[in-house]
């Protein structure tokens, strides 16, 4: 069923989680500048209050000090300059006056200046012969200092306490939003994996398994979004692909059939003029090359059908139990008999019985052996070895040949495909290599080609379960 066009796509979701982002980061940003800047005329008021409790301090050691002067003058009977002494407690009161802009610390502070200004007052009338009079104003002005410095010791103490109080706030917010930023990310992340990432691998292995040859492969749609659509349109081509497919084959079928009934009466009727005419004329010599080349396009013709069926998937293997090295040994002693200049191998002394269709896996085994004499030189030698493996045994077929690449290995099990440098080597059609994967796969095994072009010669390896299920019957 075809997915309707997607209502939250990609776009949306990218576009709502870096705007989620974004907002978080605003919000983030201005709370700090924000508490930054509150945190800053805290700091400010702290140094104001401190640079006033120092003031007031001070203030109190002159007063003090003044009252000493006053005292040794009455001792020594010197005349003391009140007014000049008492200039650095003027700057001090008037700086203390600048400072203070606290409502609440209003009436204390107007109450020290008018302390200081009567204590002021008296010490420029004092009689200098008596500083009784003094005493009891010096002591309402310390009194009044002492007022004033427990206030802003108080304030100080406060807005330490509510420096404290934003400072740890900030910590929690900034936290607080980073963790939320964490949160955005990692749903937007997982969201994005969820949506994009998933449907991709499946995609991708759909892709790889579509160049492999299984055109019936098909990528589930996850989403109604951009890459649901995507898989839509990767499983309508692989629909389409199968239908060409299926034409193809159909195809090759109808001609291959059609083929075949005048090719068999071509060869019968040179089969019946060539009984009638003498053996050593040349007439029998063109009507044998007439049957040596209808039997070759029939052996093509029984070849490309095998391997539509193999393709296909529609045939079923004749499982039936045999000795594999007996067989071996058949197959290369009929080869031997057919090349008189090669050397065959045979390396493997143990009986080995296993389960398989015995006619598809000889006819892999002559196409390997075929292949390993057409593409050497004459007077090599070609080995063929059989070794168990717990349930398995491998067969390798090693030759002396012109090799192979390892990055042609992928494209010679293509059926039709023929390396360019081996071509003029042996005719050819291509399909061998293709079939003998598809036999050997149909045994639940493995078809593989090492080798390079040094000289070395190419290894063909195949490797098959001792026993065959029951599906495979």
């Amino acid at each position: 069923m075809r997915i309707k066009p997607a209502r939250i796509n990609i776009r949306y979701l990218v576009a709502f989680g870096a705007g989620a982002m974004i907002i978080c980061f605003i919000v983030l940003s201005l709370s700090l500048v924000l508490m930054t800047k509150k945190l800053q005329s805290m700091n400010n008021r702290i140094l104001i209050d401190s640079r006033a409790l120092e003031l007031g301090h001070r203030l109190v050691i002159e007063i003090i000090k003044e009252q000493s002067r006053s005292l040794s003058s009455q001792v020594t009977k010197k005349k003391h300059k009140s007014t000049i002494n008492l200039m650095e407690a003027d700057k001090l009161v008037g700086e203390i006056s600048r400072i203070s802009v606290l409502p609440e610390n209003r009436n204390v502070l107007n109450d020290v200046e008018n302390q200081y200004e009567i204590y002021k007052a008296i010490k420029i009338a004092e009689n200098h012969q008596s500083v009784t009079g003094t005493i009891y104003t010096a002591d309402n002005l310390l009194k009044a200092v002492e007022n004033y410095r427990n206030l802003e010791r108080k304030q100080l103490d406060r807005t330490i306490a509510s420096s404290d109080k934003l400072d740890s706030l900030i910590d929690r917010w900034s936290m607080i939003l980073i963790i939320s930023m964490a949160l955005v990310l990692a749903a937007g992340s997982l969201a994005v994996l969820n949506r994009i990432m998933r449907p991709t691998y499946a995609l991708m292995r759909s892709t790889e398994k579509i160049g492999q040859g299984d055109f019936f492969v098909r990528v589930p749609v996850y989403h109604d979004d951009e890459i649901g659509m995507l898989c839509n349109a990767f499983n309508d081509m692989a629909d389409g692909i199968c239908r060409l497919e299926n034409e193809r084959m159909n195809f090759i079928a109808v001609i291959a059939h059609d083929l075949r009934n005048p090719l068999s009466v071509i060869t019968l009727a040179a089969r019946r003029i060539k009984r009638k005419i003498p053996a050593s004329g040349d007439e029998a010599l063109w009507l044998e090359r007439i049957i040596e080349k209808s039997e070759y396009i029939d052996n093509l013709i029984g070849n490309l059908m095998e391997t539509l069926h193999l393709e296909s998937g529609s045939f079923k293997l004749q499982i039936e139990e045999f000795e594999l090295l007996s067989l071996i040994r058949d197959i290369v002693k009929v080869q031997s008999e057919l090349v008189k200049n090669y050397r065959f191998s045979i390396v493997g002394d143990s009986e080995c019985v296993m389960q398989g269709d015995t006619h598809r896996l000889k006819r892999v085994f002559e196409n390997l052996l075929s292949n390993a004499v057409k593409y050497s030189p004459e007077n090599t030698t070609v080995t063929v070895s059989v070794e168990k493996k717990d349930a398995d045994v491998s067969i390798k077929i090693k030759d002396e040949g012109a090799g192979i690449e390892s990055d042609e290995i992928k494209d010679i099990f293509q059926p039709f495909t023929r390396l360019p440098r081996t071509e003029k080597m042996a005719p050819g059609t291509g399909l061998g290599l293709f079939s003998a994967k598809l036999i050997v796969e149909a045994h639940d095994g493995k078809l593989n080609l090492f080798g390079n072009c040094d000289g070395s010669g190419t290894t063909a390896e195949i490797i098959l379960p001792l026993t065959q299920s029951m599906s495979h019957g």
